[in-house]
Formats: structure tokens, C-alpha cells, sequence
């Protein structure tokens, strides 16, 4: 053996050992990854369990759509009967047998057992007026119990009896308590002071809307409030009570309307006066000249006193023994000459002559005092009867008369010395009658004589007046020149706004009470324990109850305007420089944020907490709007609206309460609760049956995966292998044409390698078949 063949052989040594190691190797690594691939395909569900789940499944729901078809008749009757195009919803039904039934907007019709009851229920608490009544043409049948089918188109079932005070409205949806009353009414009592020696009769609590008010009013639990001095704004002083009478206790606030009744109509005459004069002439009087004068023909003989008693003690002289031979001129004349002031006719039996009589002293001549006898002669002048006088004054310019206002409205001059000598009237304004409210500012006391009646003589200037006992007339000379009779009408001094409120002047208030809500008989403490709830009204009016776990705080708000919420502040949580926007945003992520109170003037947000409006107590400010956050349902039950209506607790209190919670059985009202019973299991089946077969589709898919990510490592393997397999190949085959290399291709071992790599190359192929064979099953 030369040295190039023992060269060889040593190469072929080596490389024989060499490829041992490697057929090792690849012979563990082949047989581990083998292994890994079979074990991860036994865990992948086969086929056919995945297919006999899905036929379960089909199974499953092929039952539960036969006894869900069973109900399709129903469910399509319930939407007909909830539809909106149902003519019945929230109106009255009348059978023809008389019976009327209250549709709620669900479609159920619950039976009033009464008039009495449909009567008190009408046009209250939600429910509709009596004018939505509506005709049918069937009776009422005395099989109806509660779900029975009343065949109308669409149908309508029987629902339970209507009560007094039950609320309606809201059936099918959710609603939520925010307020003690949403919308609370109120009457008007009166317009009446407010201010007095003892302070204000209410309790301001500050400027606001009339509506915030009123609301303001409930929300704090008074009965009345005052509302007066109205802003450009509209907004108005707000006050409260608990105290009618103390509200009251300043009197009634009235505005005194003065009417002219008679008027001299000399307005523009300056200067001027008035005049009673004594010819018995009311007369108004510029600069001493008369530039009006009342009628006073009846005053003639101007110088006539009166008719006044006698008696044999004669009250004055009697001239020539009572012989009957004087007229009116004759006894003057005798009068004159004796130096008397005053002179009397007496007891004329012929009507031309009679007696006469003398005196100095009117009151000696007038102390038997009035009579009533005297009677004209036939010249005009007036004579005494029997044992009167008819006295009159010597000088002719002069006599008694006064200007009386009396309690029935006529303002008179009568001839005389006074109302208790009334010797006939002159004139009259012919007012009696016309007279309207007494008016305290023009009583007869506080006039310039202190009287109902002044005597001639008598004058007013400027501003004077004389008023009648009770001040329903007066007589004021004005200081236009023109003397008028007044009366006084009266009017509440509160004024009416263009939407119809009253509301008074400053120091006035208008009162108003706040009216029950009819039918409820709640105690109020019951009505705020409702405050904050949420419930479901199902569509036969019954309240069910939402646990606290099922309700959460929402991102909406209810805005009350001019109202803010003193206190109750989150620490650390109020900023400036704000928008609504921006605290209702910070509110939404802060879980104890139950609203917040928007500083309109400042720009400031002040997040509040549990205790805020309504929870506590509001207060008026008008620089302030009060944001109240609302609540809604976290999960709703099949078939339950997520929609929430926000209302009072007086509506929430006066429905019938269910005493449940709130259920997921709504919507199909007619099923029966074998057949939801029977619905829920065959649920329960299918959703474990689906269940089932996600989790094998898993497992699939996870084996599928792994025997991806194998089938590439082989593949990798397999060619770094098969690239060697050539490699040592073309080796072999350089190595032929020597006869030495021939004997060491024989050698067994070498052979061996080279059938191994053989062996691999196929079986590779195999593997890849296997696994693009396990793609295609899976697909």
C-alpha cells in the first residue's frame, strides 16, 4: 500500500466516523421530533366529535325554534300591542255593557270597578282626561281574568283593577326618582304688604324664576311662597312660609284708583278758590270773581233763615198783638225801623198776610228749635204756621247754608245752619250712588274742617278737601283750578305679567299656595325615602325595584337653573377657568360625583357629592346653575328598555309596587312560565353545546399549530441533510476512478451512509405528506 492509498484510507476512516456521528444524531433528532408530532396529533379532537357536537347543537336548536314558533303568534301580537299605531295606548275603552278600561301604553287594559273610581282618576297623576274615551263594540265579558285576550284589533289584554290615586304613563320603561315633585301647581290667594313695624311677613330667600320658586317651595317643605319686585330678566323675589296668617298679617296691598263722579271743569284757572257763598252758591272763585256757581234759584228769598218753632213764651217780639196784616216787605220794613236783625211771618190764614215777629238774637229766635209748617204765600216768601216763625235776616246780601257730602254718595247744599237744621235743599250733584270703596285717606276728619259738612262762608284753596264720613267722596280743589268729586276704586296693588302671574311691587307680595296632589295620601317622609330610587313599570303599571348592584351613575344631567346647592362639596375636587363641558366631564370619571354647581359669573365648576339637591336642601342664587347627575341600569334584562325617565316621588309612590325586584322575564306578556321555563333550559343546553365547541376548535387549532411549527423545522433539517447527502455523494463519486477508492466504497460502513441518507431523504417526503394529509383533514 503506497502512501497515497494509506492517505485515502485514513481519509476514509474519518469521514466514515465522521458520518457515524452524524447518521447518530440525525437518527435522535428524527426520532424525538417523530414522537412530538404523534404525541401533539393524539391531542387533536377528532373530527368527527367536533362534527357529532355541531349535530347535538342543530338538534338542540331545531327544538328550540319549534317551541319558540309556538310563541311567534304571541310575539307578534305583543308588537302589534306595544306598537305606537295601537289607537287604544293611554286612552279610556268603554264596553258596551258600560265597563271602561284604562290602556296602558303596553297594551293592557285594566278595569275601573266603578264611576266613582274612574271619576277620581281622570286627568291626574299621568293619567288621560276623559275626553280620549273610546267606544267598542263588544262587551265585557265575565270570564276576563287578569291576561285573558279582549278581542279588539290589535288585541288588548286584561290587566289588574284601576285604584283611586294610581299613577299611569311609563309602562315598558325604567323610570328614576329626582325630584320630590317635578311639577308641582300652585293658587293664588291675594296680593298682601310685606313690610312692617315687625319686619317682613316671609322669609326672602332670594332672587329666582316665579317656577323655581315655586319649586324652591316644595323641594324645603313650605306650603306658601310670595313672589314681588319683577327683574327685565323676569326673575322675581322669592319668599316662603309655613304661616298664612303671618304672611298675611300687614293687610291686603291695594292700589287706590281715584274716579271723578262731578267736576266744575275749570281746569286751567290758577289761583283758584272754593266758595260756599251765602245766596247758597257752591262757587269756584279766581280773584275774587266767581268763574263758576252751582244752581241756588231755590235759595230765594236769599235772606230766609228757616222754619223754626214757637210757642206762647214767644221766642221773638210780636208786633201789633199777632195781628195777621203783614206781608214779607211790610214786616222788613218794620224791622228796620225798630233796629232788629231778624224778622218772622207766623200763622198767615189768608196765604198773602200773617204775623209778624222781631228780634237781635237768632239763637233766642231759633231755640224752640226745627218745625216743619211753614208754607209759601202767594208773593214767593215763606210763613210759619201755627205757632212757627219763618224767619228771615233784615239785610237781604246775607243767610245761612251748608255743603254736606253724604254717606250716599250725593254731595248737596241745603239752606240752614247744619245737618241737624236742614231748612231744604238748594242743589244737588245728583251723585248718589256713584260712590265706589272708602279710601282712609279722604275720611271726613282728616279734611280741612274736620267734618262731612262745611257752612257758607266756607272756603277750599289749593289741595284742600272735604271728604264724607267714610272717605268714599271727596271734594278736592285742585291745584289745576278745577273742583272735583272723587270716589275711590280700589285694585290689588299686585300687576298681572304677560303669562298671566301676579306678582307685587316692592314691599308687596303676591301669595300663592301650593296645591296637594290629588289622590295622594302618602305621608311625605315615605315620598323622600323614594327619593333616588330606579325601578321598571311593566305594562300592567307595577313597579319593580332595581337592586343597588344593577345601578350605576350615567354621563347624563338634569339642569336646574338659578338654584345652587350650598356645601356638599368633593374636597380638592372644585376649578376655575371651566365649562359645562369640563365638569361634566371631571364628574363622569369620579365615581362619588352626584352633580356639580356651575359658577356662571366665575367660570368655576364645584363637583358635589351624595348629599347635594335634591338629597339636601337648595338655595337660591342666580349667578349659579345646579347640574344633578342621573342614574341608569348596568345590565338590563331580556326584553327591559335601557331608556330612564326622570320623575317625581309623588308619581313613583302611586304606583302599585310589585314588591319584587327587577326580573328577566318582560316582553312576551302571554307566555306562560312553563313555556320561558322550558325557552331558559333548552338556552342553557345550547350555549354549554357551543361552548363545548369552541373549546375542541381550540384544541384543534393549537395542534394544528404545533404541527406547523414542527413541519417547518423538519423541512429545515431535512435540506441542511439532503445538502450533505449531495455533498458526500459527489465526494463518493470523486473518489471512483480509483481502484483504491473503489475498495473503500465498499467498505460496509460507508454503503450503510449512504442508504441512511437515502432512507432520510424519503422519509422526509413522507413526513411532509403526513403532515399536508393532516392540513387538508383539518380544513
Amino acid at each position: 500500500m503506497n502512501d497515497k492509498e494509506n492517505k485515502s484510507l485514513q481519509q476514509g476512516i474519518k469521514f466514515n466516523k465522521k458520518q457515524n456521528k452524524i447518521k447518530e444524531g440525525f437518527d435522535n433528532i428524527y426520532s424525538l421530533k417523530s414522537q412530538q408530532v404523534l404525541d401533539k396529533t393524539k391531542k387533536i379532537t377528532d373530527k368527527s366529535i367536533i362534527d357529532n357536537l355541531k349535530q347535538t347543537y342543530q338538534t338542540t336548536l331545531d327544538e328550540y325554534n319549534v317551541l319558540l314558533k309556538g310563541l311567534s303568534n304571541d310575539t307578534r301580537e305583543f308588537i302589534d300591542r306595544t306598537s305606537a299605531n295601537n289607537p287604544y295606548l293611554n286612552k279610556y275603552i268603554r264596553f258596551t255593557d258600560g265597563t271602561i278600561s284604562y290602556v296602558t301604553n303596553q297594551g293592557v287594559a285594566k278595569p275601573f270597578n266603578s264611576m266613582e273610581i274612574y271619576n277620581a282618576v281622570s286627568g291626574k297623576n299621568g293619567c288621560p282626561s276623559n275626553n280620549t274615551l273610546i267606544q267598542l263594540n263588544i262587551s265585557y265579558s265575565s270570564s276576563y281574568i287578569i291576561g285573558s285576550i279582549i278581542p279588539t284589533t290589535p288585541q288588548l289584554i286584561v290587566g289588574s283593577p284601576m285604584v283611586i290615586g294610581m299613577s299611569c304613563g311609563n309602562e315598558g320603561t325604567n323610570v328614576y326618582t329626582n325630584s320630590i315633585n317635578n311639577n308641582p301647581s300652585s293658587s293664588y290667594i291675594g296680593c298682601y304688604n310685606d313690610n312692617g313695624t315687625e319686619g317682613k311677613a316671609m322669609t326672602e330667600v332670594g332672587n329666582t324664576t316665579f317656577n323655581n320658586c315655586q319649586q324652591y317651595t316644595v323641594d324645603n317643605g313650605f306650603q306658601f311662597f310670595g313672589a314681588q319686585d319683577i327683574k327685565l330678566d323676569g326673575t322675581i323675589n322669592c319668599s316662603v312660609s309655613n304661616d298664612l296668617s303671618n304672611s298675611q298679617k300687614y293687610g291686603l296691598a291695594i292700589e287706590i284708583q281715584p274716579i271723578e263722579i262731578w267736576s266744575s271743569n275749570t281746569a286751567g284757572k290758577s289761583g283758584a278758590n272754593m266758595m260756599l257763598t251765602t245766596q247758597g252758591a257752591l262757587s269756584v272763585i279766581v280773584n275774587n270773581v266767581s268763574v263758576f256757581s252751582t244752581p241756588n234759584f231755590n235759595s230765594k228769598p236769599s235772606n230766609y233763615f228757616g222754619c223754626y218753632g214757637d210757642n206762647p213764651n214767644r221766642a221773638m217780639e210780636l208786633i201789633n198783638k199777632g195781628a195777621q196784616s203783614y206781608d214779607n216787605i211790610s214786616c222788613q220794613q218794620i224791622a228796620i225801623q225798630k233796629g232788629s236783625t231778624y224778622y218772622a211771618l207766623q200763622n198767615s190764614t189768608s196765604g198773602k198776610n200773617a204775623q209778624c215777629s222781631v228780634s237781635d238774637d237768632l239763637i233766642q229766635s231759633r231755640r224752640y228749635g226745627k218745625a216743619g209748617n211753614c208754607n209759601k204765600l202767594s208773593d214767593g216768601s215763606y210763613s210759619g204756621g201755627g205757632y212757627s216763625n219763618s224767619i228771615y235776616q233784615t239785610d237781604d246780601a246775607t243767610s245761612i247754608y251748608y255743603l254736606m257730602l253724604q254717606d250716599d254718595g250725593n254731595m248737596c247744599v241745603y239752606r240752614g245752619s247744619g245737618p241737624n237744621d236742614n231748612q231744604g235743599g238748594i242743589w244737588c250733584a245728583m251723585t248718589n250712588g256713584k260712590q265706589k270703596n272708602a279710601n282712609n285717606n279722604y275720611i271726613a276728619s282728616k279734611g280741612k274742617y274736620g267734618s262731612n259738612w262745611i257752612p257758607s262762608g266756607s272756603s277750599l284753596a289749593p289741595g284742600d278737601f272735604v271728604g264724607s264720613n267714610d272717605g268714599s267722596i271727596y271734594l278736592i280743589m285742585q291745584n289745576d283750578g278745577n273742583l272735583v268729586l272723587y270716589t275711590s276704586d280700589t285694585t290689588p296693588g299686585c300687576s298681572q305679567t304677560s303669562d298671566g302671574k301676579k306678582i307685587g311691587s316692592i314691599g308687596e307680595n303676591t301669595i300663592y299656595k301650593i296645591n296637594n296632589q290629588e289622590g295622594f295620601t302618602i305621608k311625605e317622609s315615605m315620598v323622600n325615602n323614594n327619593l333616588g330610587k330606579l325601578s321598571y313599570i311593566d305594562g300592567n303599571s307595577k313597579l319593580y325595584t332595581y337592586p343597588d348592584s344593577n345601578i350605576m351613575l350615567s354621563g347624563s344631567y338634569e339642569f336646574v337653573d338659578k338654584v345652587d346647592s350650598v356645601g356638599n362639596d368633593i374636597p380638592g375636587a372644585a376649578f376655575g377657568d371651566a365649562t359645562v363641558e369640563k365638569c361634566k366631564d371631571r364628574c363622569n370619571k369620579m365615581g362619588e360625583c352626584y352633580g356639580f354647581a356651575y359658577d356662571n359669573i366665575n367660570n368655576a365648576c364645584y363637583p358635589k357629592n351624595k348629599q347635594m339637591y335634591p338629597n339636601g336642601q337648595s338655595q337660591m342664587n342666580p349667578n349659579i346653575s345646579l347640574y344633578i347627575r342621573n342614574k341608569k341600569v348596568i345590565n338590563n334584562p331580556l326584553g327591559v328598555s335601557s331608556v330612564v325617565k326622570n320623575i317625581d316621588t309623588i308619581k313613583y309612590a302611586n304606583y302599585t309596587n310589585s314588591g319584587k325586584n327587577v326580573g328577566d322575564s318582560y316582553g312576551l306578556y302571554d307566555a306562560t312560565s312553563v313555556e320561558q321555563q322550558n325557552l331558559n333550559n333548552l338556552k342553557t343546553r345550547l350555549d354549554m353545546l357551543s361552548k363545548q365547541i369552541v373549546n375542541s376548535t381550540v384544541d384543534l387549532d393549537d395542534g394544528a399549530k404545533d404541527i406547523n411549527i414542527q413541519s417547518r423545522d423538519n423541512i429545515t433539517g431535512l435540506s441542511n441533510y439532503l445538502k450533505d447527502y449531495r455533498d458526500t455523494n459527489i465526494k463518493i463519486k470523486g473518489y471512483s476512478n480509483n481502484s483504491n477508492i473503489d475498495n473503500i466504497a465498499d467498505d460496509s460502513n460507508i454503503k450503510i451512509l449512504q442508504e441512511n441518507y437515502n432512507y432520510i431523504f424519503w422519509s422526509g417526503l413522507a413526513v411532509v405528506v403526513v403532515l399536508i394529509s393532516t392540513n387538508i383533514l383539518r380544513k
